[in-house]
């Protein structure tokens, strides 16, 4: 059974084994299945509907990259809840061959933005490792990135680092009106990558 690794959030899933070729299953995210008792001759099949939202904050990108994937709600309490947003969203998407994790936190003002989001780096994953700007994460099998601006965290998770890289290239088409503080991103076994984005520029944040 494939579980899935969130590095960044408190919440009881790890990332054991790689998903075979025929990708993440329904029955992988689901702790319980349906029963159908004292049903002779008849063969039932069962449909899993997605529950793709008519509005989302990655409807347009992962439309744009994966108009066939699978929505499911993800309802877990996550540790970024802990401060208040105003607003989330939390997604598992079933691609081929892949599972992408995508989360969208929205907070009323810059300051329970920064406090949720250092208090992330201050303690975060099952061991509450403590991260400093800038600073190296321990690799990861699963590649991941967070992205932060004055009111927003996103944070995204998948086995392939181009799908994250994809997403976060058009989460706004129009490269000028990308503001970001911060940018992490942490391909599956490789080094971190710290930057910020202005007005469409990327800068990058050094290391302590």
């Amino acid at each position: 059974m494939v579980k899935y690794f969130i590095p960044l959030i408190f919440v009881v899933v790890s990332c054991s084994e790689k998903p075979s070729e025929s990708g993440v299953t329904m029955d992988d995210l689901s702790s319980s299945t349906d029963k159908y008792d004292n049903i002779d001759s008849v063969e039932v099949k069962t449909k899993i509907e997605s529950e793709k939202p008519k509005e989302s904050f990655f409807l347009t990108a992962f439309d744009s990259l994966y108009k066939q994937a699978e929505w499911k709600k993800m309802d877990t309490f996550l540790f970024p809840e802990r401060f208040g947003p105003t607003f989330s969203e939390k997604w598992i998407l079933k691609l081929p061959q892949d599972s992408l994790l995508a989360f969208n936190y929205f907070f009323s003002d810059s300051l329970k933005t920064r406090n949720a989001f250092f208090n992330w780096l201050d303690c975060f994953g099952q061991k509450c490792d403590s991260y400093a700007v800038g600073a190296m994460f321990k690799k990861q099998k699963r590649s991941f990135a967070m992205l932060v601006n004055n009111n927003q965290i996103i944070y995204l998770e998948s086995w392939k680092k181009q799908h994250i890289h994809a997403l976060i290239e058009l989460f706004d088409t129009k490269k000028k009106d990308q503001n970001w503080k911060y940018v992490i991103e942490v391909p599956s076994f490789q080094k971190t990558i710290w930057y910020s984005v202005v007005t469409g520029e990327k800068k990058e944040i050094s290391r302590p």
